[in-house]
């Protein structure tokens, strides 16, 4: 992940600022998600459930290899709480999580999560006998994003139907054994809910390999150029000032910590640094950092404030 990836590097201004804010990948998929929903509803002449729903026929027999893209961007029209649900949920979860992936990491997590969560519940839905079933939702998605976050935070405290303090492996826990033991009931043949439990349960396994495998989905995608940043030297010289104590550690500070008696130079070096703290925060949280770490991380955005001062 690149340094113009972080949260301190974006620039807030412009009109659309939904966007450009905090986790602008996890505002942008919600905002899909619901104006998808409103066309369903406003344009039903459109069927796009029936166009763009997956169907284990059409995604197995078919080839119908968009099906698993399109659908886990579209929700019931008939019970708005299943699009509520899934956006509160991929808010709450999925904003932490590109704070600490970065926007484009996460949003190739959560595009590869939908799509196997869909293809994996085509499987199972032709292995369940009598069923030729629709599936649509970013429910599969939205779980793998949870487990993610509850394999990094497992002790943190939710509130289950708004009442109820649990810990999130508890509630993950709970989620997870009822959609195995309804999965288990609809393959021996009993009716049930019409709720795609292999896809939850799919998105939640993909979350557990990505999170203990710690690969990093953006080193299969193509490189990227990004610009070089410019440090602007002020015209005017500063004033020289005696070397008292309170100056020399204002110095230190203001170059960054140093490393076998050489300050960190260029981009590069400062990226380099600024990936390791990433990893540092992703698996120890923020709390863990030294004080030399946020020395970096302030001169990272004092470098950027800078370049975006400078332009024109």
């Amino acid at each position: 992940m690149g340094i113009y990836d972080r949260e301190y590097y974006r620039d807030p201004s412009g009109a659309l600022r939904w966007f450009s804010g905090p986790a602008p990948a996890t505002r942008t998929l919600i905002a899909l998600n619901v104006a998808v929903y409103l066309l369903q509803v406003l344009a039903p002449s459109l069927r796009l459930e029936e166009h763009l729903g997956a169907t284990s026929s059409g995604i197995l027999e078919q080839f119908r290899i968009y099906q698993p893209f399109t659908a886990p961007f579209l929700h019931s029209t008939g019970n708005v709480l299943h699009l509520v649900w899934n956006m509160l949920f991929l808010w709450w979860f999925g904003s932490e999580l590109e704070a600490m992936l970065g926007s484009r990491e996460f949003s190739l997590f959560y595009i590869t999560a939908a799509v196997v969560s869909t293809l994996a519940w085509a499987v199972v839905d032709r292995l369940i006998p009598g069923t030729s079933g629709r599936m649509i939702g970013a429910s599969g998605a939205v779980t793998a994003v949870a487990v993610v976050i509850t394999l990094f935070y497992p002790q943190r405290k939710i509130l289950l139907f708004f009442v109820i303090p649990m810990p999130l492996w508890a509630f993950l826990v709970l989620f997870l054994g009822s959609d195995a033991l309804a999965l288990l009931q609809q393959l021996q043949g009993a009716s049930g809910e019409n709720v795609a439990f292999a896809s939850h349960l799919s998105g939640a396994l993909l979350g557990l390999i990505y999170k203990q495998s710690g690969i990093r989905l953006e080193r299969f995608t193509m490189p990227r150029f990004r610009p070089r940043l410019r440090i602007v030297v002020p015209e005017r010289p500063e004033p020289v000032r005696p070397r008292t104590p309170s100056n020399v550690a204002r110095v230190e500070i203001a170059r960054g910590p140093r490393e076998s008696g050489t300050a960190p130079r260029g981009e590069d070096q400062l990226e380099a640094q600024l990936d390791e703290i990433l990893a540092k925060i992703a698996r120890e949280g923020r709390d863990a950092l030294t004080d030399s770490e946020k020395r970096i991380l302030e001169e990272a955005s004092r470098r950027a404030r800078l370049r975006r001062g400078a332009r024109p």
